[in-house]
């Protein structure tokens, strides 16, 4: 499956969000690592299967599903070399600040963790909580565009 990247506007928090197309199947991810959006256009396998269906050309809509997600807030995990982001679905973020310090231990330039944020939106502004310092700050949305623009 091939696929192009690209940087969009995020649906909810109107910051930067990463969109994934995939061209062979039409399929569409987007996803924000400043306040967790996600969005999924995809198909669905095993109805496809089910069905025997071998060209996607001929898919109707009843074989696509659209999932849309708004959490609370996002994780964002660096490691070594790569990242991940998870989601925080429930509770509140005051909750998550206090589960994500537990790890604190972990965190650091020989540790398992290089960092551990956690970004939210709230009252249409972008806040990110660091996990090793203890601190949180507003983030400039135009300044992080501009970060994630020179990768």
């Amino acid at each position: 499956m091939g696929s192009v990247g690209s940087i969009i506007q995020c649906p909810n928090c109107k910051g930067p969000a990463h969109e994934e197309f995939y061209y062979k199947s039409g399929e569409v991810y987007i996803m924000c690592d400043l306040c967790g959006y996600y969005e999924a256009h995809e198909l669905d396998r095993d109805k496809i299967e089910k069905n025997n269906i071998k060209d996607l050309r001929l898919l109707t809509e009843e074989y696509w599903t659209h999932i849309i997600q708004k959490p609370i807030a996002c994780i964002n995990e660096r490691f070594e070399k790569f990242g991940r982001m998870c989601v925080v679905e429930t509770g509140t973020v005051e909750e998550a600040i206090k589960e994500l310090k537990k790890n604190k231990d972990k965190i650091g330039p020989d540790k398992e963790w290089k960092s551990i944020t956690l970004n939210w939106y709230s009252d249409n502004k972008h806040y990110s909580y660091d996990v090793e310092t203890d601190k949180m700050i507003e983030v400039n949305v135009e300044e992080y565009t501009d970060e994630i623009n020179h990768y």
